[in-house]
């Protein structure tokens, strides 16, 4: 059995549901993130075996844990021997400076796989993945190989490793992460003015996604319609999760510069979400 955030990172869902997996989740809060008793409770009353969990720039929401938090979630897991899977895709996608920790730090019994990828940080050509697998290397492989995955170009991974052992790539996700943090303060400020008090869009530590929780009446999946036709891409929150939860949030992707026209669609997507129409 499978522990996922709700919400979660949804290509992940995807995977699990063509797996067939057997799969249980947990309540993932867009400003604390998941309940520490809740974790334990659920380790201690169900067969779980991986929890998959994303602690920094967490996708949809944007949350970072504490690092008390996220240390007691390594220690709860260790005790009940349950692999944590951490989601790193996101991780230096965060708007401050400051040292990033993430749950491997807290990993005394090798406990904790780290993936991550450079995909939202390098030219597409270079986003390669990665995995910090410790003791699961072999099983990894083993499966890596059985599925018929080969290595890719070794030369590009090469130039990926000179280029992050220099400072260059430090520079890179400077400037990024300062123009991104930017961006998406000025979308929410924006999004705020147009909508009404009781549509709250959250403040990511990091990442380029808004989430977004309106009144519970609302449903995302029926105004996806007239989103459509108004030339606007949002993620209905269902998409995150298991079932047809989180129906009255969405996610935005507010990486792009604040042009006329897309402060047009902003103002255009507060009308839908408020009359139901353009």
């Amino acid at each position: 059995m499978v522990l996922v955030e709700q919400p979660s990172y949804f290509p992940i869902l995807a995977i699990l549901r063509r797996r067939a997996l057997q799969v249980v989740d947990i309540h993932s809060d867009p400003v604390t993130g998941i309940d520490s008793g809740a974790f334990r409770a659920l380790l201690e009353t169900h067969p779980i075996r991986v929890a998959l969990l994303m602690t920094t720039n967490h996708f949809p929401t944007g949350v970072t844990y504490s690092p008390a938090q996220m240390e007691k979630l390594v220690s709860i897991a260790a005790a009940r021997d349950v692999i944590i899977v951490e989601n790193d895709m996101f991780g230096d996608l965060s708007y401050d400076d400051a040292s990033r920790i993430t749950l491997k730090h807290f990993d005394a019994s090798d406990n904790v796989v780290q993936i991550g990828s450079f995909e939202f940080t390098l030219p597409p050509e270079y986003g390669y993945g990665w995995i910090a697998c410790g003791r699961h290397k072999r099983q990894l492989l083993v499966t890596h190989y059985m599925n018929g995955h080969r290595l890719r170009d070794g030369f590009i991974q090469r130039g990926i490793a000179d280029y992050l052992a220099g400072r260059s790539y430090d520079r890179l996700l400077r400037k990024l992460n300062q123009k991104l943090g930017d961006r998406m303060r000025q979308g929410i400020a924006i999004l705020s003015q147009h909508l009404p008090a009781d549509c709250r869009p959250r403040q990511p530590a990091g990442g380029f996604m808004c989430w977004l929780e309106l009144p519970s009446s609302t449903n995302m999946a029926q105004l996806s319609g007239a989103l459509f036709e108004a030339g606007i891409s949002v993620l209905p929150g269902p998409l995150f999760s298991l079932g047809d939860q989180k129906g009255n949030y969405a996610a935005l992707n507010f990486s792009f510069p604040w042009t006329e026209q897309n402060l047009n669609k902003i103002e255009q997507l507060a009308r839908i979400i408020t009359r139901g129409e353009p």
